[in-house]
């Protein structure tokens, strides 16, 4: 029922995102192609359709991550040490998990 909202809301997103200027014009235009992807159990979308819409959010995202990476503050050693205690819980939990 809410479908037609999130798909509006990329297109919206997109638009707020060129209009404040943290995303150029063809980084807000691949985000907006995400408004492509299809929603919900029974979809019944192609193979194609959803590789384009996830190229799309990752063409729009990625320089920004990238970016944030480059020029923004070096996380503290509390951080760091945060970091690797999750990456080894998860690690394990990749061996860990029950299998079905």
């Amino acid at each position: 029922m809410l479908s037609g909202a999130v798909v509006a809301g990329w297109v919206v997103l997109a638009v707020g995102a060129y209009r404040s200027g943290a995303l150029g014009l063809g980084r807000s235009l691949c985000l907006a192609v995400v408004s492509v992807l299809a929603l919900g159990t029974l979809k019944g979308t192609q193979i194609p359709q959803s590789l384009i819409a996830a190229a799309g959010l990752c063409l729009a995202f990625i320089p920004l991550g990238v970016g944030l990476l480059r020029d923004g503050p070096r996380p503290s050693n509390r951080a760091l040490c945060w970091i690797a205690v999750l990456l080894v819980l998860f690690v394990l939990g990749q061996f860990y998990a029950p299998r079905g």
